[in-house]
């Protein structure tokens, strides 16, 4: 499905309907070449998001606020998903939304996935030239 648009005083708006908008993110993923691991990967995440905004009565990515994704990563916390799960599907919310704004441009629209990523006991990061998990840290070279 195509989103809706509606001209109001030289102004198009746009009706964005989240589940639409994410099939167009997957379709823009598939064309950039992404594997086809990574686009289920990226199927799955969503459809469950996709479910829980269709539980709150969310219809458009215009109604996420960053409460509602922190809902959402509590929501996943408390059925048992570990903080990697909690994680994944926080990247995967965070790429959809990045492409959304940067595909519609939506003028006054902040952006929610401002939310700090989640961490949890399995967290990796970069810290400068230093590799850190949290049981040991290594230097790269």
């Amino acid at each position: 499905m195509a989103a809706k648009t509606a001209l109001t005083q030289g102004t198009i708006v746009i009706n964005a309907r989240i589940d639409e908008w994410a099939e167009q993110f997957l379709i823009d993923r598939r064309v950039r070449g992404l594997s086809k691991g990574t686009l289920e990967f990226y199927q799955t995440k969503l459809k469950a998001f996709l479910e829980y905004c269709e539980s709150q009565l969310i219809t458009e990515v215009e109604q996420l606020t960053p409460m509602i994704l922190r809902r959402y990563l509590i929501y996943l916390e408390e059925r048992g998903h570990k903080p990697g799960g909690v994680h994944a599907a926080y990247r995967t919310i965070r790429a959809y939304l990045n492409w959304w704004e940067d595909e519609v441009e939506p003028e006054g629209w902040k952006n929610p996935s401002c939310v700090p990523q989640p961490r949890g006991e399995d967290s990796v990061r970069w810290r400068g030239d230093l590799f850190t998990e949290r049981k040991y840290t290594t230097n790269v070279t």
